[in-house]
């Protein structure tokens, strides 16, 4: 599915489908540019955090074949992405529940360091399958 245009800010920030999913995960990538960083030049908590809800709402449409919409969002830092470095960001789901589904996402630099993890509540609107 092109995701082009789908999100402005996800156009903004750059982020985009990985070429390649595990089995049972979806995985978004964002290029740590200029629009990404802080005054410490790492990337922005709020660019991290978009990403995982960016990457957790994508994840439950192609993992569970439901749309909907972000209800909370917690996010644990665990160390600096740094400009010029290709995040990932790896969802899984937790579980699907009759209204609510629950998932994770973890994100990666290119070396394979964790730099945060998040878990996303999410309202189902409708399924597509």
């Amino acid at each position: 599915m092109n995701l082009e245009g789908a999100i402005p800010i996800a156009d903004f920030l750059g982020l985009r489908a990985a070429d390649e999913h595990p089995d049972g995960a979806w995985v978004g990538e964002m290029y740590a540019g200029p629009q990404t960083l802080n005054l410490a030049d790492s990337v922005h908590g709020g660019a991290t955090a978009t990403m995982i809800d960016w990457a957790a709402g994508w994840g439950a449409l192609h993992l569970t074949g439901c749309v909907g919409s972000t209800t909370d969002v917690f996010v644990r830092y665990l160390a600096p992405a740094r400009e010029g470095s290709t995040l990932r960001a790896t969802t899984t789901v937790d579980r699907v529940g009759a209204t609510t589904i629950a998932l994770s996402v973890r994100v990666s630099d290119d070396t394979g360091r964790l730099i945060a993890v998040g878990n996303i509540g999410y309202t189902i609107t409708y399924r597509t399958q």
